[in-house]
């Protein structure tokens, strides 16, 4: 059995995108913060998707797009200059019409 208590036989038959959201959800049960789990949903991706690199964006409450996590400190960064600049692809895809 391995830590979440899922026998070897069966965690080798889960599905890749499965077993990331159990990831998460162990994660987000055991005290994970909000930062480490984003953190792990964008190394993840690039891991699913063929990607180099992912940052993850949100809207706050307020409309405002704010970095939640990145797979890497330039994936971070990347980010954080789309949100400081108001370009780029994130952007694009908040942008009504």
């Amino acid at each position: 059995m391995n830590d979440a208590g899922v026998p070897e036989s069966v965690q080798h038959e889960v599905d890749p995108l499965a077993s990331t959201f159990i990831d998460l959800a162990r994660a987000a049960t055991s005290g994970a913060s909000a930062t480490e789990i984003f953190v792990q949903l964008a190394e993840r991706c690039t891991e699913l998707l063929p990607i180099d690199a992912c940052g993850l964006l949100l809207v706050d409450h307020l409309g405002r797009l704010e970095v939640v996590g990145a797979s890497d400190s330039d994936a971070r960064l990347l980010a954080q200059f789309q949100v400081k600049e108001a370009e780029g692809p994130s952007m694009d895809c908040c942008r009504p019409g």
